[in-house]
């Protein structure tokens, strides 16, 4: 049952994405970068709308590629 719930959020999320263009635009390149899933794809965009940009360093760790530690704001 969970799973199917988590299926069912991950897809409206994708839904939403897809709807506008900048986001969608956006979650194409980052899902180009091997290991950054969907859902990384999903957070970052999100992280990006509010804050307007990112450094690489900021990204990667926000998605736990990097050793670096994500501060919050």
């Amino acid at each position: 049952m969970l799973d199917t719930q988590i299926s069912d959020l991950e897809q409206r999320i994708e839904s939403v994405i897809a709807r506008e263009e900048t986001s969608a635009t956006r979650a194409g390149r980052l899902r180009s970068i091997p290991g950054i899933s969907p859902v990384s794809a999903a957070m970052l965009i999100a992280d990006m709308t509010k804050r307007g940009r990112m450094t690489l360093g900021e990204a990667a760790a926000m998605t736990g590629r990097a050793p670096v530690p994500v501060l919050s704001h």
